[in-house]
């Protein structure tokens, strides 16, 4: 299909609005906007990512050890704009609005084929656009718009690779998965939901060895992208480990902000707290390192046995309350689309997620009706896969925003099914 002009126009005009309200409205009211949201460099990537652009290596500051408590890929990232344009969030911003650019790019070439009408392809790049989270995930200097432009780019191709049975679909697949894994590596066990796809539609399904043999292929490729991390890993600390020693800190806030959430607790309160209990835990166990929301130490085997010890503790606490092991991912399924920094930023949060997810159920339906379930299939398991990913862990509606490209392209289908009732026009797909 070719791109219409008016719906280039009407994107344009979207993405010339968050340029307008990130560069001129923002600045005006950041003091009104940062006690709901982060809207500056979060999880320390900043660090991260200066300390590559002055040549220091991958670690926090110049006395610490190297670190692998983050995935690389954002901090290259950001670590190549500081190289040109120095300590800058302005230049984190405008490179996150290029992103979202190309996630519109991808989303309207999506949409485009999977559905007949035009004005679908148009609406699920704007409802992506329109989605407050997304522009929040440009204001900060995070992860989110790289990440969600890979994902997206990764879902495609899986979807492509389980249409055509091509090995080299396949491999393609697995190489857009390392880039997203070496951003952030929840995505990578998705395609073993492959076989739960192949379940629920198995007209398109090869043999499973020869399945088998294609996802083989796909983490070989995976591999390959991940190797250089993996080879620095075992020089640095002796283990080839392909994503990141974060999950052990992410287990244990989780645990913790389960175990202690009241009413008169916000989230972000008992976050910090859980934060100065892992600070003296380190502390009690002789480990050296300089004080933080994340610890920051002189010896990288001093921050694998953190987490060792923490992950040990969690296993611990959950044997002493078996009952945690339902309150929290229950719990959890809550705090991954609405919970916020505080009851109000929830309350906020809610407001704009719910019409989102309804529209989503609502689209899913529409699919199963108009015959398309089959081609939306891999992204309505990609959304049930990446929550699933954090309901165990930890839960916190920004791990939600990467999801917002596969609502919207949900989302669009009742509503131009209720724009087409309005004018009597022809069935949508």
């Amino acid at each position: 299909m070719r791109s219409a002009p008016r719906a280039w126009l009407i994107l344009g005009g979207l993405l010339a609005l968050h340029a307008i309200a990130m560069f001129l409205v923002v600045p005006l009211l950041a003091h009104h906007v940062t006690g709901l949201y982060t809207i500056d460099f979060p999880d320390d990537y900043d660090k991260l990512a200066w300390s590559l652009a002055q040549g220091l290596g991958y670690r926090f500051f110049p006395d610490t050890a190297l670190t692998l408590t983050r995935e690389p890929g954002y901090p290259l990232f950001l670590g190549s704009l500081f190289y040109f344009f120095g300590y800058s969030i302005e230049a984190a911003r405008a490179a996150n609005l290029v992103l979202t650019a190309f996630t519109v790019l991808l989303l309207y070439r999506l949409a485009s084929r999977l559905f007949a009408t035009r004005a679908v392809a148009v609406l699920v790049p704007a409802l992506f656009l329109l989605h407050p989270g997304v522009f929040v995930a440009e204001l900060r200097g995070g992860v989110e718009s790289l990440f969600m432009l890979l994902v997206v780019a990764f879902t495609l191709l899986l979807a492509r690779a389980a249409e055509s049975a091509r090995t080299r679909d396949y491999a393609l697949a697995g190489l857009l998965l390392g880039l997203a894994t070496l951003v952030r590596s929840t995505a990578l066990l998705f395609p073993f939901f492959l076989v739960v796809y192949f379940f629920i539609w198995p007209e398109r399904r090869p043999s499973w060895a020869k399945l088998g043999g294609q996802l083989l292929v796909l983490y070989v490729a995976t591999i390959l992208v991940l190797s250089p991390w993996m080879i620095r890993n075992e020089q640095v600390a002796g283990a080839p480990i392909p994503t990141a020693s974060v999950q052990p800190i992410a287990l244990h806030a989780g645990q913790y902000i389960c175990s202690h959430r009241t009413l008169a607790s916000g989230f972000q309160q008992l976050d910090l707290q859980a934060a100065l209990f892992r600070r003296e835990f380190a502390r009690a166990h002789g480990l050296r390192f300089k004080g933080g929301y994340y610890q920051y130490f002189y010896d990288t085997q001093d921050e694998l046995t953190l987490s060792r010890l923490l992950s040990a503790d969690v296993v611990a606490n959950y044997k002493a309350q078996p009952l945690l092991l339902i309150q929290c991912p229950v719990e959890n399924v809550f705090n991954f689309w609405f919970t916020g920094k505080t009851w109000s930023a929830t309350a906020m949060n809610a407001v704009i997620q719910l019409p989102y997810l309804i529209l989503t159920i609502l689209g899913m339906r529409a699919a199963v009706r108009t015959g398309v379930a089959r081609r939306t299939g891999i992204f309505a398991l990609f959304i049930a896969y990446l929550m699933l990913v954090h309901v165990p862990v930890h839960a916190q509606a920004r791990y939600s925003v990467p999801l917002v490209p596969f609502l919207s392209l949900f989302a669009a289908l009742p509503i131009q099914r209720y724009l087409q009732a309005k004018s009597s026009a022809r069935p949508l797909v």
